[in-house]
């Protein structure tokens, strides 16, 4: 099992909590929605692990469709440092990871035990 360590801290997606992200850094609906569908599909769709990603993995874990608009978020996300993404040898596709900055983050809405 993947978990990422942040300060000594052991954890994982199930350890967050299945509120909306209020008060988040993004102060953006969209950017917590997408978010909080990031830390589902880990949860869900990845064994409980905070293991790399493609956005086609996201697509098809998502009941919704995702539009154009979320892949936006996910490059903006990249740009702020939330996510890494390392592109294939083509560059059409690629591989996002989890950034200590990002799961700093999902830390805050950690269940309280």
């Amino acid at each position: 099992m993947t978990e990422i360590t942040l300060q000594g801290i052991d954890f994982k997606p199930s350890d967050v909590a299945d509120d909306h992200f209020w008060n988040s850094p993004w102060q953006n609906c969209e950017k917590e929605m997408v978010a909080r569908n990031l830390v589902k599909l880990s949860r869900y769709g990845n064994d409980d692990e905070w293991r790399p990603f493609t956005w086609q993995e996201y697509e098809g874990f998502c009941s919704h469709g995702p539009s154009y608009g979320e892949s936006r978020i996910f490059d903006e996300f990249v740009d702020t440092g939330y996510l890494t993404f390392v592109p294939d040898e083509v560059g059409d596709y690629g591989v996002f990871s989890f950034t200590p900055k990002m799961i700093g983050v999902f830390l805050q809405y950690a269940e309280k035990e």
